[in-house]
């Protein structure tokens, strides 16, 4: 895996590699809070969390289906989508266990993102599906199946907490907007 620096001065100057996984790496995720901490996830099952200031992985987990996306929190829970369709999230502080494994989707997790400033997460998947857990509370409070085939790809409004957008092979861009009930 390497990452670049990306400007009109110097383009494509990589900064680093690193060489931990055995097989493909599938997604990749900057920390919210940190500019040097990434994680990435990959086809040989394990989670990984980086500090680009060191030349190792800080911390691995194996995941018990491969693992496809990856998102970091505003806090510290690190939340990865698998091939089996559960989304398993972790605290990246102490990743011995899972803080919690949820069965989402009937198929491939495709993307996951944790919303700007809460613990929401919002995930894409290959049943179709379109959902967002709440990461705390560990449940889902929002899901749709509108979309006509599969849905690869999300990402949140930054300056409004409800709103988020899906994209799907359907050719749709999506907006969906969570119940304000459910939006910290």
């Amino acid at each position: 895996m390497r990452y670049w620096a990306m400007s009109q001065d110097q383009p494509d100057t990589s900064l680093g590699q690193y060489l931990e996984h055995s097989q493909a790496v599938w997604g990749a995720a900057f920390s919210k809070t940190s500019a040097n901490e990434f994680a990435s996830v990959s086809q040989d099952q394990l989670l990984k969390l980086w500090d680009n200031r060191q030349t190792k992985s800080t911390s691995t987990a194996r995941v018990l289906s491969t693992p496809r996306s990856v998102s970091f929190s505003a806090g510290n829970s690190v939340a990865v989508g698998c091939e089996d369709g559960h989304v398993v999230i972790y605290d990246a502080r102490s990743m011995d266990a899972p803080v919690a494994t949820i069965l989402q989707h009937k198929r491939r997790v495709t993307a996951v993102s944790f919303a700007p400033s809460s613990d929401l997460l919002a995930t894409t998947s290959n049943d179709r599906g379109v959902s967002v857990i709440d990461a705390n509370g560990k449940a889902a409070v929002y899901s749709n199946n509108e979309h006509t085939d599969v849905v690869r790809g999300v990402t949140w409004n930054q300056t409004v907490p409800s709103r988020f957008y899906a994209v799907s092979w359907d050719g749709y861009v999506s907006e969906h907007i969570v119940p304000s009930e459910r939006v910290a």
